[in-house]
C-alpha cells in the first residue's frame, strides 16, 4: 500500500559580517553542524519523517546563506487538521531557540530550569529569564542531549578564531530576526551543558476556595500581602477589579478583615520531587463581601476597672 506524503518547507538565512570572503572549513562547519541541529530536531519531532536542508545561495559583501529546511513525512489526521504548519518550521524554529538560548547565558550555566509540561523557563546567573513554548518550539532538547550545544560551539569557535562579523538569523523576508553579537562569539563558543548536569525543577499547582485573614495588606503598591493560611504567609493579590476598589476608597479594609478568595498555589519539586522552597500563593479573584473581625462585649468581663476576657 502506497503511503501519502506530506511535505512542509521552511526557509531561512544566516547572515555572517566581516567581508565575502571565509575559511573553507569555518563554511564547512557552519553548513554540516546547522544541519545536524535540524535533522536531530526533526526526528524528535517525528522519527519517521525524512529532513534535508538546502543550501541555496551566498551573495557577496558579507556570506549570507540562504536555507530551505525540506521535510516529508507520512500523512495522518494532524496535517489534515494543520495544513502541515508544522514540522519544517518547528524544526527551524527549535534552531533559532536554541541560538539564543546560548546567547542568553552569556558563556554561564544556567542559573536555574524550570521544566513543565509546555513551557521552559530558564534563569541565567544575572537572574533574568526566558520561557520557551514547547508548542512551538523543541528548544527544550538543548538540555537533554550535549549534542545540540556541541553543534553550536562547532560553528562559532571558527567564526571566533576568525574574528567575523556580527551573526544574524533570519526568515520571511528579513522578519523574526536574532542578532548574535561578535562580541559574544567568545561566550557561544564555550561548553557549558553536560547530560543531566542541570538540576530541572517541574510545578505543581493546585487551586482552594478558601478563607484569609488580613495581617498586613498593602494597601498603595503592589507586593504581597500578609496573611493567616494555616500560618502566616506572603501572597499576591492579582484581582485587578478587588485592588483597583481598595484604591479607589470603594472598599475598607484592615488587619483582622477576613476574605474569601479562590487561590491558585504553585508548588516546585526536584527530580526527586521534594518540595524545593515555599510555594507561590496566587489570590487570582476575591469572591463575596470584607468580613470584619467579630468584636463580642460578652467576650470580657470588668476586674479592677480593666477588661479581663472570660474564662469558659
Amino acid at each position: 500500500m502506497k503511503t501519502d506524503l506530506v511535505e512542509s518547507v521552511d526557509t531561512f538565512t544566516i547572515n555572517i559580517g566581516g567581508g565575502n570572503e571565509i575559511d573553507s572549513e569555518a563554511l564547512a562547519a557552519l553548513l554540516s553542524n546547522v544541519a545536524k541541529i535540524i535533522k536531530l530536531t526533526t526526528q524528535e519531532i517525528d522519527k519517521n519523517a525524512y529532513c534535508k536542508l538546502n543550501f541555496l545561495t551566498k551573495r557577496d559583501g558579507s556570506i549570507e546563506v540562504d536555507f530551505a529546511t525540506v521535510i516529508r513525512e507520512a500523512k495522518t489526521m494532524f496535517h489534515y487538521a494543520t495544513v502541515a504548519v508544522g514540522t519544517a518550521y518547528l524544526a527551524t524554529e527549535t534552531f533559532k531557540k536554541m541560538l539564543e538560548i546560548k546567547d542568553f547565558l552569556g558563556g554561564k550555566k544556567p542559573k536555574e530550569i524550570i521544566d513543565e509540561r509546555n513551557e521552559m523557563k530558564i534563569v541565567n546567573q544575572a537572574g533574568a529569564k526566558i520561557a520557551i513554548d514547547k508548542k512551538k518550539s523543541r528548544a527544550d532538547l538543548y538540555f537533554k542531549d550535549p549534542v545540540f550545544e556541541n553543534c553550536i560551539v562547532n560553528f562559532f569557535s571558527p567564526l571566533e578564531q576568525e574574528q567575523r562579523g556580527d551573526f544574524t538569523f533570519a526568515r520571511k523576508m528579513g522578519k523574526d530576526e536574532l542578532v548574535i553579537s561578535k562580541e559574544n562569539y567568545k561566550e557561544m563558543k564555550k561548553t557549558l551543558i553536560e547530560k543531566n548536569e542541570v538540576e530541572k525543577i517541574t510545578t505543581d499547582s493546585r487551586e482552594v476556595e478558601t478563607d484569609l485573614i488580613i495581617k498586613k495588606p498593602d494597601l498603595l503598591g503592589n507586593s504581597k500581602w500578609e496573611v493567616i493560611f494555616d500560618r502566616a504567609r506572603d501572597v499576591k493579590i492579582s484581582d485587578e477589579q478587588f485592588l483597583a476598589r481598595i484604591k479607589t476608597g470603594k472598599i475598607k479594609l484592615y488587619a483582622g478583615c477576613k476574605i474569601e478568595v479562590k487561590m491558585k498555589i504553585t508548588t516546585r519539586l526536584d527530580e526527586k520531587l521534594n518540595v524545593k522552597d515555599e510555594p507561590d500563593y496566587d489570590v487570582y479573584e476575591v469572591i463575596g463581601d470584607i468580613i470584619e473581625p467579630i468584636k463580642d462585649p460578652n467576650l470580657f468581663e470588668e476586674e479592677d476597672g480593666k477588661k479581663k476576657r472570660k474564662k469558659k
